[in-house]
């Protein structure tokens, strides 16, 4: 493909709570695939880290675990559910302590970014889950937060980055998955800064 992220750390964070079937957790992996499908990873501009969250959350990998994109696709299908309730506030907490560090593959002239999807609100630490997303935002970390099938949106709005009309989205399903990743790779094709991509309205 033409384009790709610019020089980018990206860690996903995956819903594998209960609520979350296993056909809906390899959609998400799908969409993992799709959005790095055209990002430099052989090159070297973008590493890719990636987590679960159920009740606990586990690191699947790390930004520096693998660097050519056959490996990292290798990595994304054999992730592991974690299942239980859903704690955000605890997945973001160990996105930016332990994910964003130099021993774990961070660099200090790329871009940190989260993409985080979820199918429901915290259940576990709710009333931390926002005050997280601030303080992973203070630390110069970039949140795009995707809620499936929300009927309140207001959770992911606050996870986001500022401004939240362009870093949240919320789609009726995980089958919209699919569509929503070719959306962001064509605002990835619009020559935006760096992995800045615009807001998808979609028919929700």
């Amino acid at each position: 493909m033409p384009c790709g992220l610019a020089k980018t750390d990206l860690v996903f964070i995956l819903d594998s709570s209960t609520s979350v079937t296993e056909e809906n957790f390899v959609r998400m992996l799908q969409f993992c695939k799709d959005i790095i499908n055209s990002a430099d990873t052989d090159g070297g501009s973008v590493r890719v880290g990636a987590m679960t969250f159920g009740s606990v959350t586990e690191v699947q990998f790390n930004l520096n675990s693998f660097s050519k994109k056959h490996y990292l696709f290798d990595a994304i299908d054999e992730m592991t559910r974690v299942s239980g309730n859903s704690n955000v506030a605890d997945a973001i907490r160990a996105a930016r302590k332990r994910m964003f560090t130099l021993e774990n593959g961070d660099r200090p002239d790329a871009e940190n970014v989260i993409m985080l999807l979820t199918d429901g609100l915290s259940n576990i630490n709710s009333q931390l889950t926002i005050p997280e997303a601030k303080f992973a935002h203070l630390q110069g970390i970039h949140i795009y937060a995707i809620g499936i099938g929300l009927s309140d949106t207001r959770e992911i709005e606050g996870i986001a980055s500022e401004p939240w009309q362009e870093n949240s989205f919320s789609i009726r399903n995980f089958e919209e998955l699919s569509d929503l990743s070719e959306s962001l790779y064509m605002s990835e094709c619009q020559g935006k800064h760096n992995v800045r991509l615009t807001w998808v309205l979609l028919n929700v």
